[in-house]
């Protein structure tokens, strides 16, 4: 006949349950943090690392507090949301729109690319038409005209790389974006243009200064 000695592995079974009803007895079943309402189950390997603060899968619920709702928003919003192409057919919510957003359109159901070229119902075929971004930009038509005018030099020096296009009458002082108007310059003699281009520093719209006389 064999005895179990005080650390036998089958002697540390029939005490474990023991001393956990005794440390079970002695605790309360603390509620989650999440704010859930609910009481955390106390369970034996809580007794050697510690009670969690949330139920299982509640954390998300603290980190973002709106995720409680999900469920319920996903019924109120099922079927309320059509594809925007035309089709009729209903988007399915899902659960991670509920961050993301609601699409618009269903899967594969995006417009089209826009057209370019003479597809495009807005092609204008004349160039000379277009007109630029800014007043004070030159057209397409006008930079091309510009171009073949000056050979791709400099109107100063004659560089051939790295040409700007230039108003030879700068716009702050009434001039145009016609043709006429424009040149050529490289970066240099534009900086030197426009460091000697004496500008009225006074605003259109400003009154003249009021003279007054010495007392």
């Amino acid at each position: 006949m064999t005895v179990l000695s005080s650390a036998s592995p089958m002697s540390t079974t029939v005490r474990a349950p023991k001393k956990f009803a005794q440390w079970l007895s002695a605790q309360e079943s603390p509620p989650c943090d999440c704010g859930c309402g609910g009481q955390i189950v106390l369970k034996p390997h809580h007794r050697k690392y510690g009670i969690p603060r949330f139920i299982a899968g509640h954390q998300s619920w603290a980190r973002y507090p709106t995720s409680k709702d999900r469920s319920a928003w996903i019924l109120e919003q099922q079927g309320k949301h059509l594809c925007r192409c035309g089709c009729g057919k209903k988007i399915k919510i899902r659960g991670f729109h509920f961050l993301r957003g609601i699409p618009k359109y269903l899967h594969g159901h995006q417009p089209r690319r826009r057209l370019r070229g003479a597809l495009n119902p807005r092609y204008v075929a004349d160039r000379s038409q277009l007109k630029a971004a800014r007043p004070e930009d030159f057209s397409p038509w006008a930079k091309q005209i510009i171009y073949e005018a000056f050979g791709g030099r400099c109107a100063w020096c004659g560089v051939l790389d790295l040409t700007e296009f230039d108003h030879v009458i700068p716009c702050a002082l009434g001039g145009t974006s016609d043709p006429s108007n424009g040149q050529l310059l490289c970066p240099t003699c534009h900086r030197w243009k426009t460091s000697i281009t004496v500008f009225p520093r006074r605003k259109k719209n400003q009154p003249d200064p009021i003279e007054t006389e010495d007392l």
